[in-house]
């Protein structure tokens, strides 16, 4: 029975790797816990961020075209070194920008590192990278309401959470939605010659 779970196992492993490599553009957000200012600050070699290692060992085995990870600011203090020195030691060159929800309109600063990187023998995509986080780009000024979307016709609920504090503490360190959006019809603009 085990070896026969195993084979499972494999097969299954390779059909996963069989669709990653059809992908163009992988995307990840590694676990922030250890590299958060709200955490205990352990970094990236900690339990739970260590996982961008893993992450980078299936980037060397199918080496996908292009690389857009996401993380928290305090990677900057808390583990870019390391995350360069993978991407670099891969094969793979970066560029990466510093973005905050107030940049998209929202009413909290959640700055998230977004980290672009590409095969180091592809120097012509530098350029276009550097162009998808151009700021002059950048979408500014919609309204909180705009942002928030539409209120529910219920007296005194806005979102179905209590409270403003309930609120951002559901949200935790998730990522704003906007923001990738726009990353994404970025280098599809970028790729399409749009830009």
């Amino acid at each position: 029975m085990a070896k026969d779970t195993k084979m499972a196992r494999r097969k299954d492993f390779a059909r996963i790797v069989e669709a990653m490599e059809q992908a163009e553009l992988w995307t990840a957000g590694f676990p922030c816990q250890d590299i958060s200012t709200a955490g205990k600050g352990v970094g990236i070699t900690g339990k739970r961020s260590c996982v961008f290692f893993d992450f980078m060992r299936t980037v060397r085995l199918v080496r996908p075209s292009n690389i857009l990870l996401e993380n928290v600011s305090g990677l900057f203090s808390r583990g870019m070194g390391e995350v360069q020195s993978e991407l670099a030691e891969s094969g793979y060159d970066a560029e990466w920008d510093c973005i905050s929800a107030a940049d998209f309109g929202a009413n909290h600063i959640r700055e998230r590192i977004w980290i672009a990187a590409y095969p180091n023998s592809q120097s012509n995509i530098s350029y276009s990278l550097r162009k998808i986080f151009s700021k002059n780009k950048m979408p500014r000024g919609n309204s909180k309401r705009e942002w928030r979307g539409p209120m529910p016709n219920i007296s005194r609920v806005d979102d179905g959470l209590p409270a403003r504090t309930h609120r951002l503490k559901s949200l935790g360190n998730a990522l704003v939605p906007q923001i990738a959006e726009w990353i994404g019809q970025r280098i599809m603009e970028v790729e399409n010659g749009n830009d």
